[in-house]
């Protein structure tokens, strides 16, 4: 269940957020949290004008960050589509396709590993991608038997890379 965030006052300028909520609502509220400096977006918002004094402009940042949005998007897509095609659930155990495993990248396989223990252990958080990029390492050797990562044994089984819970 993938949450989807809509902000669609985002690049709407304060002053005017500030006067049709006076319109609308007939009062403006300050919100404290916006000068907490524990969150991210009010040390995004101290960068401002830093960056602007050093001529990076807000829009330019803005558009980026629309931009990362959109590659995002594009690339959720192809890894969903990638989980579908390599990732089989059976009983207490996934298993992925090795040898179309074998083809991606490696960005592409340390995302099909998190998501096919997530898959069998309902976690919601990724394994530390070191752990993960070891595990890779010791996939590509000829000698691979098995190993532990995110609470899961791996081996392989036919032509299949194969997850377990561990016990």
């Amino acid at each position: 269940s993938q949450v989807r965030l809509f902000r669609p006052l985002l690049d709407v300028k304060k002053q005017y957020l500030i006067k049709i909520s006076k319109s609308i609502f007939g009062k403006y509220f300050k919100d404290p949290s916006n000068n907490n400096i524990k969150f991210l977006r009010t040390k995004v918002r101290n960068l401002k004008k830093p960056l602007e004094k050093s001529g990076i402009k807000y829009e330019q940042i803005f558009r980026s960050i629309q931009n990362l949005s959109f590659s995002k998007i594009t690339l959720d897509g192809y890894l969903s589509k990638t989980f579908k095609e390599l990732i089989k659930k059976s009983n207490q155990e996934v298993l992925i396709n090795f040898k179309k495993y074998k083809d991606l990248n490696n960005d592409t396989k340390i995302a099909l590993i998190n998501q096919s223990i997530k898959e069998l252990k309902k976690n919601y958080y990724d394994v530390r991608s070191k752990k993960v990029e070891n595990l890779i390492e010791n996939l590509d050797k000829k000698n691979f038997k098995k190993s532990t990562l995110g609470g899961c044994i791996f081996f392989k089984k036919d032509a299949n890379l194969c997850l377990k819970v561990e016990k």
